[in-house]
């Protein structure tokens, strides 16, 4: 394939007219008819003839052949690229079914320009072998574009023009007085912010340090103690109340995940638990499992254990508060 920037021959010849109007549903724009094979049918052609610099046209190369030939359509890129045009965008596809055991296949490519002239492209081979293992081959004939100046025959083109001179902007008084007070009262509201605060905060009262978790999960137990749940229609809702306070306490005072666990999982987990000696292992065991009877298990405990699972709880929480001066239990 070889493509020559010259003018384009514009006198043909009555063979070859004949062979554009045959051809010419092959393909759209400036078509070019192939030549021929018995049943091998080859074009190449723009889809437009006559464009400016810089516009974008697209090349398409197409083959018509039996069904089962196996068709090779060359690249073109180095040709092409060497020539002024530049590849933006190529395809292709799979073989189209067009007839009774025919087939066609294309491949296209966008293509951009950059230099000015009437281009001829020379035809390209196709090489084809047919089902029966015959080989041969078969060419496009020249295809041809023009490309245009964007700059109009006679028309006389300004040379580079000189830089503009810097534009002065006038000033606006009334703006600059505006944003000037805007910004002097800022700095009065943050200068009498600050003296406010350090004249004032001996007076601004501070917030208590939070309640420790044992004096929280106390007051938690006699609320619920008080709320008269351990009855026969409530004892499961009180069973959960308690047990809930304990496992709460548990994550917040050791930091252990004891409400998003099983209790065969909270279990599992203390046994490695060292904070705990084993009287308090057994004592929080003894109690979730009870617990979970009641919950889970529909067991009705009696007036005694009732009792008895609120005062193993307020234990619990009493032989595992720190170490330090108790505070009042509030209610």
């Amino acid at each position: 394939m070889k493509i020559y920037n010259s003018a384009p021959p514009y006198r043909k010849t009555a063979g070859k007219v004949i062979k554009i109007l045959f051809i010419f549903c092959l393909l759209p724009g400036s078509i070019a008819i192939a030549q021929e094979q018995p049943e091998i049918t080859a074009a190449a052609a723009f889809d437009k003839s006559d464009i400016t610099i810089g516009e974008k046209v697209t090349y398409t190369i197409g083959v018509e052949a039996p069904q089962d030939t196996k068709i090779d359509i060359p690249v073109i890129d180095p040709l092409i690229t060497g020539a002024g045009f530049a590849i933006k965008d190529f395809g292709g596809g799979k073989p189209v079914k067009i007839g009774k055991n025919r087939l066609r296949k294309k491949q296209w490519y966008l293509l951009d320009t950059y230099i000015t002239g009437a281009y001829r492209i020379s035809p390209i081979t196709i090489n084809y072998t047919l089902s029966d293992g015959t080989s041969g081959s078969t060419e496009t004939t020249e295809t041809f574009l023009e490309v245009r100046s964007v700059i109009k025959e006679g028309e006389i083109t300004e040379d580079i023009r000189d830089i503009k001179l810097p534009v002065i902007i006038p000033v606006s008084y009334r703006k600059l007085m505006v944003w000037s007070i805007i910004i002097f009262t800022l700095i009065i509201i943050t200068a009498a912010g600050f003296l406010f605060y350090f004249k004032y905060r001996r007076f601004i009262i501070p917030q208590p340090p939070p309640l420790p978790p044992y004096v929280i999960a106390l007051r938690e137990l006699k609320k619920i103690r008080d709320m008269d749940l351990a009855t026969e229609e409530n004892i499961k809702k009180y069973y959960i109340g308690v047990s809930g306070i304990i496992r709460h306490y548990v994550e917040q005072r050791f930091s252990l995940h004891a409400p998003e666990q099983t209790t065969e999982e909270f279990l599992s987990a203390l046994t490695a638990f060292t904070v705990l000696d084993r009287p308090q292992k057994t004592l929080l065991r003894d109690f979730l499992k009870h617990c979970d009877m009641v919950k889970f298990a529909r067991y009705g405990p009696d007036r005694e254990e009732i009792d008895g699972v609120y005062n193993t709880a307020t234990k619990f929480v009493h032989e595992t508060q720190p170490a330090v001066k108790p505070v009042a239990e509030t209610g």
